[in-house]
């Protein structure tokens, strides 16, 4: 194998990990559990999931 090709050989393989760490990167990360539907009294008022007033329906997360 000539150093021509060596080089290009070399530049497929860098441009394929690239693609593979940029596919790993884009990969959607586990969620934590929503904070308005996990039975736990997040904010420390008392009031657990839709009974703390911070919680309009069980998908909110904030």
């Amino acid at each position: 194998m000539n150093k021509k090709a060596k080089i290009q050989l070399i530049g497929v393989v860098i441009l394929v990990c690239i693609l593979f760490i940029g596919l790993a990167a884009a990969a959607k990360p586990v969620r934590a559990p929503k904070e308005c539907n996990d039975k736990i009294d997040n904010d420390g008022d008392g009031n657990i999931d839709l009974a703390d007033s911070g919680c309009d329906n069980k998908n909110d997360r904030d």
